[in-house]
Formats: C-alpha cells, structure tokens, sequence
C-alpha cells in the first residue's frame, strides 16, 4: 500500500463518523508522521507496514473520539426528524437527557458494593436457616439409624 492509498483508506473510513476538523487533523497527522519516517531513512513500504491496516486506525480514532464526547456521562438525543430551523437550544427542538450509571464514579461502586453486601447478606441468612434443618435431620437420621441395628 502507497502512502497516498493510506491516507485516502483512512479518510474514507473516517468519513461521516467524526468530526471533518478530526478527519483532516488525523489524515495530517499521519501525512506528516510518514513524510518524517521516510525522511529519517526509512522506505515507504517499511512506514506502511509499521502503520498496519487503516481501517483498524480509523476504528480507534472513532472509538475514542466516542469515549471523550460522552466523558462527562451524560448523552444527549435529538428527535430524528428536527428541521435546520429546529437546531439545539430552539423551543421547538425535541430534546432528552438520559442518564446512565457509571460504575467508574463514587456512587456507581457504592452501589455495586452495596449489592455485593445485600448478596452477602441474603446468603448469610439462608444459611442460618437451613444448617440447624439440615443438622436435625443428620442427628434424627442418625438416630433412626441407630435404633434399626438395635
């Protein structure tokens, strides 16, 4: 793969998911970094297999690019068929905010921890429970036992 099918690859597959800024910062970014490799004495080819595939690039670029903008936790949706009039922040604009539990906060691992103890818990008094039943039917079992060798 030339350097020029690599950068064309990776736009392609950039298109459309990120931002057009991102996809022409990361195209010159890639652009600069292959000049600077070849300029340092390597051959095309060599940079272009060190790259590896473009696609799996343009996959990680995206899959981050999705990370940072939902870093805060909150996701924001917009009703599909809104007009150019019917832009964010218009009263017209159908307009949700879903919430969704992190388990990486504070409150997100009080509550795992929370359902791990009530888990314990339940376990603990299940237990108490059927030990004593199950411990008078081995004494009675042996007992009936012992009176039927008699």
């Amino acid at each position: 793969m030339t350097k020029q099918e690599f950068l064309e690859s990776l736009s392609r597959h950039l298109q459309g998911q990120i931002p057009e800024a991102q996809v022409l910062e990361n195209v010159d970014y890639y652009r600069s970094y292959i000049e600077r490799e070849i300029a340092a004495g390597k051959s095309e080819g060599e940079v272009m297999d060190s790259l590896g595939d473009p696609w799996l690039i343009a996959k990680t670029l995206i899959d981050t690019q999705k990370q940072s903008t939902q870093g805060n936790r909150t996701v924001y949706e917009y009703d599909q068929g809104y007009e150019e009039d019917d832009m964010p922040g218009n009263s017209q604009t159908v307009f949700q905010k879903k919430r969704r539990l992190d388990l990486t906060t504070w409150y997100g691992k009080l509550i795992v921890i929370a359902a791990a103890g009530l888990v314990i818990f339940l376990l603990i008094t299940i237990m108490s429970i059927l030990i004593p039943i199950v411990l008078c039917l081995a004494v009675i079992g042996f007992i009936i036992k012992f009176f039927r060798s008699r």
